[in-house]
């Protein structure tokens, strides 16, 4: 009896492992506003998931996740990031060396009515030929990006949602065009001239 015990016991630890580890591409932090966001979690973490496959490298895909919190702000930002959002921002840091990191504020004013956002793009394997330059503006072009998709959709709730899912879907298409260079020029079949350059994202 102890042996059957012990064998269902095994049965629900696997099935249990199984279950955390097929939502673990978007993370969900805690989040101060109290507002239960389960009936979207679904659609973001497919999202997510389709931006790290896209990354093809397995080693780089394990060192890239889209993180997400909610917190409430008790005064004016007068810094880069708030205070808050920076903790955070340093946490994941020690989770995974790339990332998005989406920080939703609520505050006097009401719920979600800011939204953060951080992005560290790879550094290795078809990436590694990003210039830094490169890199950095292509990093405050997508959190400009954000902000102005969440300045341009009606004010409720869920639109960062909807924001959410454009930032990770254009660094996708960013992410793809980087790793479709990558291998045509590793087969001898283009130079990488349609890499983005410095130049082009300056422009």
């Amino acid at each position: 009896m102890k042996k059957y015990v012990n064998i269902l016991f095994l049965i629900v630890l696997v099935c249990n492992v199984v279950s955390a580890q097929t939502n673990d591409y978007y993370v969900q932090l805690e989040d101060a506003s109290g507002v239960n966001i389960s009936s979207v979690q679904a659609d973001l973490e497919t999202h997510a998931e389709s931006l790290v496959l896209s990354i093809a490298d397995s080693l780089l895909k394990t060192k890239f996740r889209v993180y997400d919190f909610g917190f409430y702000q008790h005064h004016e930002v007068t810094e880069v990031f708030p205070t808050l959002f920076e903790t955070k921002r340093k946490e994941i840091e020690l989770l995974t060396p790339y990332y998005i990191l989406f920080g939703k504020q609520t505050d006097k004013n009401g719920v979600y009515t800011k939204i953060w956002v951080d992005v560290k793009i790879p550094k290795e394997g078809c990436f590694s030929s990003i210039t830094t330059v490169a890199r950095e503006i292509f990093e405050i072009n997508f959190k400009n990006y954000v902000e102005e998709q969440f300045s341009n959709i009606e004010n409720s709730k869920s639109r960062y949602v909807e924001v959410e899912k454009l930032g990770i879907d254009s660094l996708k298409r960013y992410f793809t065009q980087i790793v479709g260079c990558c291998v045509n020029a590793n087969k001898g079949t283009g130079d990488c001239s349609q890499c983005p350059k410095s130049s082009d994202i300056f422009k």
